[in-house]
């Protein structure tokens, strides 16, 4: 099954439904809609019953009883589509489809089912609850919050970050200290204070006036203060807080060490938010300000509660999409598709059966054998795509490319050619040529030579050719656009009986 990411104007869906748009919606990272490619398929016939059927219900419930067996394809077809995906089907599917469209992708055409929406001001209303049952709720859920909370009391968790290191330990506080680096007689966890280094409370429970402890009464007197929040902030009473549709439960804890830049004592927010599948852990801790901090605690405690649970994923409304196909070409088609799912579970059991393999050989062993790596469904360094016989040129940037002979410009024994054809090829300079010349004929040392400009794929280059008396040890030489000589060890087929060539280069 494959899906598309669309837009609300994609297959004019502005009258698909009367689903509001909210301008700070983001369509591009939360779509309206989904374009869901079924794996089944429908003949031209049952599309064309489907549009028909579509056609007559928009004229009118009178109009359709004059062909009471396409509400039943319609039905059938959709039915089936939802069945084969996985997908629930509704009691009544017709009433969930607001229109048919067909489409056009890759040369195939598609029918594609415009889903009905209920309208969102409407389910607002619907779901909405009075102040007064919303106030007892959030008391409530205060309360419960509290007492789930509750059974952190005795552990502590940690953070690292860097220097620093922090602690939180329910009904006691927030510390920040320096751990002593592991090793021996020193564990990693929980890590190990360095009592050398000063370490600073960011915030502890107690009460304001006697120093008690006040986590135990905590859910007795948050039941009277969901209407009365700020006078907790320092007894560090739980305060459940809501950011969208996010709710979690907030500690504002103070009677922290003494900052030296404000004068006043430290003070830490923790926030702790329902995180199900996992242990409790510290998410975050950051300064916001000057001697105030922010700590975020991810715990599964406060799932155990609805009102915690975060918000679910907002899927988009699924917009079907079937293949229409003749009826002759269906069976081939579905063949296909069957061959391809063969081959894919073919590559999953490999690939299952290769993992198996290397946690084998990495208990015997301790090493896994090394592997090409797929990216995309492409083995890198396999040469699949190259077809047999053939071979992928090598790029310029690896010093590959073909060169072109453009022309002779000079030769051993004064021969130069004409000034025009010099400006021709790119030779502008008379006097860098007899300069190149002189060092081509001193290296030449009596034999022939001749200088070419060739066309490489690094630009056009000036070319001295020395044609030696037949040493196997000659090499060629090579001028760069500095000015400096390098060797080229270049060879031809014929070179033991013609003789090898010095090759003099200089960059035009």
């Amino acid at each position: 099954m494959k899906h598309f990411w669309a837009l609300p104007a994609f297959l004019r869906l502005a009258i698909a439904s009367q689903h509001q748009f909210n301008v700070f919606d983001d369509l591009l990272a939360f779509p309206q809609y989904e374009v869901v490619i079924a794996d089944g398929v429908m003949s031209e016939q049952d599309a064309s019953t489907a549009l028909e059927a579509m056609a007559l219900r928009k004229h009118g419930a009178a109009h359709a009883e004059r062909n009471p067996s396409a509400d039943a394809s319609l039905s059938r077809i959709h039915g089936e589509q939802r069945e084969a995906e996985g997908r629930p089907v509704p009691s009544q599917p017709n009433d969930q489809i607001l229109s048919y469209e067909d489409m056009m992708l890759n040369d195939r055409r598609y029918l594609c089912s415009i889903p009905r929406i209920p309208d969102a001001e409407a389910a607002k209303n619907k779901s909405k609850i009075s102040p007064e049952d919303e106030e007892k709720e959030l008391a409530r859920a205060t309360s419960r919050g509290w007492g789930l909370l509750k059974s952190m009391e005795g552990h502590c968790l940690y953070f690292y970050s860097g220097w620093w290191s922090y602690s939180f330990c329910y009904g006691q506080g927030v510390r920040q200290f320096h751990q002593l680096p592991p090793g021996k007689g020193v564990p990693i966890y929980p890590p190990v204070e360095d009592k050398s280094v000063d370490a600073y409370v960011l915030g502890k429970y107690g009460d304001a006036e006697g120093g008690k402890s006040t986590h135990a009464d905590g859910a007795e007197e948050a039941k009277g203060r969901s209407s009365s929040r700020s006078g907790s902030s320092d007894k560090g009473l739980a305060q459940l807080e809501t950011k969208g549709e996010t709710r979690y439960l907030v500690q504002k804890l103070g009677g922290g060490t003494t900052c030296d830049l404000t004068g006043k004592e430290r003070r830490v927010e923790v926030q702790f938010r329902c995180q199900p599948n996992q242990a409790d852990k510290i998410a975050l801790i950051k300064e916001t300000t000057t001697c105030q901090y922010l700590m975020i605690i991810d715990t599964p405690r406060l799932c155990n509660d609805v009102a915690f649970l975060p918000p679910q994923e907002s899927k988009p409304h699924a917009i079907e999409c079937t293949p229409v196909l003749p009826a002759a070409s269906i069976p081939s088609y579905l063949a296909a598709k069957e061959s391809q799912t063969v081959s894919e579970d073919e590559r999953l059991a490999k690939q299952i059966e290769e993992e198996i393999n290397d946690a084998i050989n990495l208990l015997e062993t301790g090493e896994i054998p090394m592997r090409r790596q797929i990216v995309g469904d492409v083995e890198i360094g396999a040469h699949k795509l190259v077809p047999p016989g053939k071979k992928i040129e090598r790029g310029v940037i690896v010093g590959g490319g073909k060169e072109k002979h453009i022309a002779t410009i000079a030769k051993s024994g004064g021969w130069v050619a004409a000034e025009e054809q010099l400006k021709k090829v790119g030779v502008t300079s008379r006097q860098d040529l007899d300069e190149i010349k002189k060092k081509v004929e001193n290296a030449a040392n009596g034999n022939s030579w001749r200088l070419e400009v060739v066309e490489t794929p690094r630009g056009k280059e000036l070319r001295g050719i020395i044609e030696a008396g037949g040493n196997d040890d000659d090499l060629q030489k090579g001028d760069g656009g500095s000015g400096e000589e390098r060797n080229d060890a270049q060879g031809t087929e014929g070179g033991q009986e013609d003789g090898s060539e010095e090759t003099y280069k200089e960059e035009l």
